[in-house]
């Protein structure tokens, strides 16, 4: 494993922490850095009980890592031989002189150690604030976040005095500001995430003909079908239900030769409740488990004196995770483990979860970005993944929503800005799979690009550098042709990151990617409705979900196929096998706007990019060939499906052609907006809004299809009536529509009448905005073409006309974004939305 780089000091100005060694005095681990909004309230009481873990290294760290290397590397003798538990503690954890020395030092500091982990590298302390302040030399600050909740932060590294201290990793615990976020967002928005409402549209034709792949997979051998409530909602935003998804990334195919993941035990990890109900209704839509949720466990895990995620049903972040998981691996079994939300519950429930031996696969959907993480979690998350490495267990981990600059939101880095390169944890870990997003914009893969819908206030796939991990063997050692190492990688970053390591090399995320936008996400069932849902966190459980069927396929034979990275940039460095097992992605880019990061370093493009790593699964040809890999047979029963897959060989007998998606460069709008106001265009006493209504989008074949000149095919886009309302909970409104404008049409507009109603006091009322934008799809930031203010309200309604005739033949998306910067509340009613060619 590569080691943690000591010299992260050139990002976050934090103390080094000690790999596996710590002399006397030594601080160990990072003091805590405050995220935007957070305050110092001053000293914590010193009565106060704070509980920690002390992370202990693994006795013969180099053995360790070596094995973790052979495990997972083909034709070393120990290739696939796991070890269990017991066999790793026995090998790995501190001896028993070890653990009695820390002990010791431990109570001559005034601390009384209790219990320590199965896997005998954690070791739990508990004690007042003020003990705690004078046995690790830092002074522990209570903190006001955000959110308003009152934590605590340590204002220093811990410091440990004795020889025992060289057993010590760090101390987790001594910051419950920052804490794992969840890494998914909804279409309505959440408290915690950008509010982002459907775009809606029904989804274009398939390029192949007839209906598009939400409802083809049927035919294609899936154990589940929707029922009328899923494929309603998918129709509705555009989204994927799972016979659709399992359809497009080529899962149809190990359906069909009766592989449904039985025999597996997926292990999600999750920081918040979720609801019995939800899960029961999504199951008894597809037919899944009878309708039960029989083959759902939950563990409650302890933290600092806390049980469990608490009660409810949370934001959706766990619904989602099993939903998606049950939906494309329905006979698998999903152990949901509930932690509290700190970096305590977070390594005590990875430790829990790996120590279960009926787990095959981890998936979380949950991290922060390495800086906030800091070093104590990161290296204590690092040890209990080699332990996975080594006992078999796959681990996927999305890679966040806030394109490459993760740490977006992160005020506490005395030398970064909010538009600072990061990556999220514990995705960037080396012995984890991070996992990118995509925009899936029909259900032909090869019309995938990256996913980034920062431009309009949306999120971006995670992707970047790692500033606390060199690059591991996988990586390094792939096919130059496959470009892991380029001219916008490694090098550059980690020498600018780490002032006097020559030629370091770092761990590149992401390692593969899935579909992950909220506007071709997919319906799940939350608080009772159907609701659609994206973000990385829909990607992870999604590859969580392949691996638990290739683990239960004929094609493995019963061998895990455990770590998946080695074997991953094995096959992609293979041309024949790249385009067999995935689907390139070479169209887009995640900067992310909101950041002020606009660098443009990290492009989608051919073979691996930081955007998009390897691409997103052929699952038809992959299962057979990591199986193969892993030392299975290597063969599956398929049946022929053509094109679904994207690229290469969709089913075993099926064909079809993998053509990166271009997007020709907007030209200036030809006219300039128009804007008449007046009172007696629509009276506002008679007419009530009609409830918003799903625009409709007609386009039965591709312009000029058989006559070689391009012809303005009849299209119909009916956005209908909506309301943005804006007040104390809900700042932003954002809807969206993506269509495709046919090349041969001479004009194009777009009308609308808008009614702005407002409680907003004199001048700031200009803070109030509605903004019409237009964006070139999945790529380059939103243009406003007409914005209005909530000083124009008043009983009489605004026509706003927009001219699009320079954008024929472009794929774009319609935009109407509400956002209030004053104190009250507004109104922007629109009616009469349309597009209109000719």
């Amino acid at each position: 494993m590569p080691p943690l780089l000591c010299l992260l000091l050139g990002l976050s100005g934090l103390g080094a922490s000690a790999a596996h060694a710590a002399p006397a005095g030594h601080r160990v681990g990072t003091a805590a850095v405050l995220p935007r909004g957070a305050h110092r309230l001053g000293p914590l009481v010193p009565t106060r009980i704070i509980a920690a873990e002390v992370a202990m290294a693994p006795r013969h760290p180099g053995a360790l890592a070596a094995l973790v290397r052979a495990v997972s590397t083909p034709g070393n003798p120990d290739f696939r031989h796991y070890l269990s538990l017991r066999a790793f503690r026995a090998r790995f954890a501190p001896t028993a002189a070890t653990l009695r020395a820390v002990r010791a030092g431990l109570r001559a500091a005034g601390l009384d150690p209790a219990a320590v982990s199965g896997n005998g590298l954690l070791m739990t302390i508990s004690a007042p604030a003020g003990t705690l302040e004078r046995a690790l030399g830092t002074p522990l600050d209570a903190v006001r976040a955000a959110d308003g909740r009152v934590a605590y932060a340590n204002l220093r590294a811990p410091r440990l005095h004795g020889g025992w201290a060289a057993a010590v990793q760090g101390i987790v615990g001594l910051d419950s500001v920052n804490r794992p976020r969840a890494l998914g967002l909804s279409r309505s928005g959440s408290p915690a995430e950008p509010s982002v409402t459907p775009r809606g549209a029904q989804a274009e034709p398939d390029r192949r003909g007839g209906r598009t792949g939400r409802l083809r997979a049927r035919s294609l051998g899936a154990p589940v079908s929707p029922c009328a409530a899923a494929t309603s909602t998918a129709t509705q935003d555009g989204g994927y239900t799972a016979d659709a998804i399992a359809s497009s990334y080529g899962l149809s195919s190990l359906y069909s030769g009766g592989d449904a993941g039985a025999g597996q035990t997926v292990g999600l990890m999750e920081f918040e409740p979720f609801s019995s109900s939800d899960i029961a209704a999504y199951n008894a839509c597809y037919g899944i488990d009878g309708g039960t949720t029989n083959d759902v466990s939950t563990v409650a895990v302890s933290a600092g004196g806390l049980t469990g995620a608490g009660t409810g049903s949370g934001q959706g972040e766990a619904a989602l995770d099993i939903e998606q998981v049950l939906g494309l691996a329905p006979a698998a079994k999903v152990a949901v483990y509930e932690a509290p939300n700190t970096y305590l519950g977070d390594i005590n429930a990875y430790t829990d979860m790996v120590q279960n031996p009926a787990i095959s696969v981890i998936s979380t959907s949950w991290g922060e970005c390495e800086a906030a993480t800091g070093t104590s979690a990161a290296q204590a998350e690092a040890t209990v993944f080699q332990e996975a490495v080594v006992q078999g267990v796959s681990v996927f981990a999305a890679a966040g929503d806030s394109g490459s600059t993760d740490c977006y939101g992160l005020s506490g880095l005395p030398s970064a800005t909010q538009g600072s390169l990061a990556v999220d944890d514990p995705g960037s870990q080396p012995d984890v799979t991070s996992v990118g997003g995509t925009t899936l914009p029909s259900a032909d893969p090869a019309t995938q690009t990256a996913w980034n819908d920062s431009q309009y206030g949306g999120g971006a796939g995670g992707g970047g550098i790692s500033l606390l991990w060199t690059m591991p063997s996988y990586q390094s050692s792939a096919s130059a042709a496959l470009g892991v190492v380029s001219a916008t990688s490694s090098s550059a970053a980690c020498a600018a990151a780490n002032p006097g390591v020559s030629g370091a090399l770092c761990r590149e995320v992401p390692d593969v990617s899935a579909d992950a936008d909220p506007y071709s996400g997919y319906p799940i069932v939350f608080q009772g409705a159907w609701v659609s849902m994206g973000g990385t966190s829909a990607a992870a459980p999604l590859w969580a979900a392949l691996t638990a069927l290739a683990d239960a396929s004929t094609s493995c034979s019963g061998v895990r196929v455990g770590f998946v990275n080695p074997l991953l940039y094995a096959l992609a460095s293979d041309p024949t096998t790249y385009a067999r097992d995935f689907t390139d992605i070479t169209a887009g880019n995640n900067d992310m706007t909101a950041s002020g990061y606009l660098g443009g370093l990290y492009p989608a493009h051919s073979g691996y990019d930081l955007a998009t790593g390897l691409g997103t699964p052929q699952a038809a040809g992959l299962v057979p060939d990591l199986c193969h890999a892993a030392g299975g047979t290597g063969t599956t029963t398929t049946t022929s499906s053509t094109g679904t897959s994207g690229g290469g060989t969709s089913a075993g007998t099926g064909t079809g052609t993998t053509s990166p998606v271009s997007f020709p460069a907007p030209a200036p709008p030809s006219a300039p907006v128009s804007t008449t106001t007046g009172t007696a265009t629509t009276p506002t006493s008679t007419a009530p809004a009609p409830a918003p209504t799903a625009p409709v989008v007609s386009s039965p074949t591709a312009p000029g299809a058989g006559t070689g000149t391009p012809s303005c095919t009849p299209i119909r886009l009916a956005l209908g009536d909506l309301t943005l309302a804006l007040g104390p909970h809900r700042t932003r409104v954002l809807r969206a529509w993506r269509f495709t404008l046919p090349a041969g049409c001479a004009h194009a507009l777009v009308r609308f009448r808008l009614q702005i109603r407002t409680s907003e006091p004199g001048s700031r009322r200009r803070a109030d905005v509605v903004h019409l934008l237009l964006a070139e799809a999945g790529m380059g930031p939103a243009r406003a073409f007409a914005s209005l203010s909530a000083r124009s309200a008043g009983p009489g309604w605004t026509t706003v006309s927009v001219r699009l005739d320079a954008f024929r033949g472009h794929r774009l998306d319609l935009l109407f974004r509400a956002h209030r910067g004053g104190r009250a509340r507004s109104r922007f009613r629109i009616t009469g939305a349309s597009l209109s060619l000719s």
